[in-house]
């Protein structure tokens, strides 16, 4: 269960009631060194964990305010910096250890380098990259369909990959389901319009949505995808040579278990591409339901607002992209 990966006091740091903004800071920039350039860099020891931390107080003109809690009042004369860096290694983002020699490194463990990790996923928002993970879900089946021996693993390759891309939809349907609630309740009209430009045909339309309806649509490999997946769940010869190749992969003398996780990763595919309507069905409602709300808000403020139409040619052109005429004309 998630529940017994996590530490208890995992998500104080996130959920200080003064200080959260200043542990984020610092616990992202302890992550850009100690996990996204590890490769290229020397282990990092707690002394230049500190100075990770005192530059991104100094970069993001932070320090750290009184919290009531008695858990993070540290006794004794320190600075912000070795008060966060010990607050954060007692509640579990950084771990120290002794190598050869007594030296020290410190790095960040798994679970919370996961978290940071997902999030940073999430900040990227690379929505357009859909089309070409239903694309390489299918390729990875068809090469185990052609060399069994050599190529079995990737089909949980191709799983990981169907369910990283059932995910960004979902993550995209989440965003619009957001924003339709913020135009239901608020009633400030430039709110609306603003949410609409600003949140929206920028921040989803132009960056996802409008990368779906191009050559990498999910559904030039929906059909194909699910066909090859049952081709190969249906094949018996064929599951005996992935099974037997995963058995000699992995180191596994259980042939029935091999072939149980194989069959589960090949429906959690059909599974997943067969959610795609449902998905992208929910998707265009939203998307249609704002923009007929940012067009009825238009239609109204224009006659009650004069000069309006300038301001709103004004902040399409800043757009400068053609399919946001289209929206907001017609659907």
């Amino acid at each position: 269960m998630i529940s017994e990966a996590l530490s208890p006091g995992l998500f104080k740091p996130l959920a200080s009631n003064k200080n959260a903004q200043v542990y984020v800071a610092c616990i992202w920039a302890l992550y850009d060194r100690l996990v996204r350039h590890q490769h290229s860099m020397d282990e990092c020891n707690p002394k230049e964990a500190r100075e990770i931390i005192r530059r991104a107080l100094v970069q993001h003109n932070l320090q750290l305010a009184p919290e009531e809690s008695a858990e993070n009042v540290l006794q004794g004369d320190i600075d912000d910096t070795n008060r966060i860096y010990i607050y954060i290694r007692e509640t579990g983002w950084l771990h120290e250890q002794a190598t050869i020699g007594y030296k020290r490194i410190c790095y960040i463990p798994q679970v919370p380098s996961q978290l940071v990790s997902a999030l940073d996923s999430i900040k990227e928002g690379r929505i357009d990259e859909v089309g070409a993970t239903c694309k390489g879900v299918y390729l990875q089946l068809v090469a185990a369909i052609q060399n069994p021996r050599e190529n079995a693993s990737q089909i949980a390759i191709a799983r990981s990959m169907g369910l990283n891309f059932l995910n960004t939809l979902s993550a995209m349907q989440g965003q619009l389901r957001d924003l339709m609630y913020q135009v239901t309740e608020n009633e400030t009209g430039l709110k609306i319009i603003k949410l609409f430009f600003e949140d929206f045909l920028k921040g989803i339309l132009l960056k996802g949505y409008s990368h779906l309806k191009n050559a990498n649509h999910p559904y030039r490999y929906r059909e194909i995808t699910i066909q090859k997946s049952v081709h190969i769940l249906t094949n018996d010869e064929l599951m005996d040579s992935l099974t037997q190749a995963l058995c000699i992969e992995d180191q596994q003398t259980s042939s029935v278990d091999v072939r149980t996780n194989l069959e589960a990763d090949l429906n959690t595919i059909i599974e997943t591409f067969e959610n795609i309507d449902r998905l992208l069905a929910r998707i265009d409602d939203y998307r249609r339901s704002l923009t007929t709300r940012t067009r009825e808000t238009i239609e109204y403020m224009r006659s009650a607002l004069p000069g309006l139409n300038q301001r709103l040619i004004d902040l399409i052109a800043k757009t400068r992209e053609p399919t946001i005429k289209s929206h907001l004309l017609g659907d």
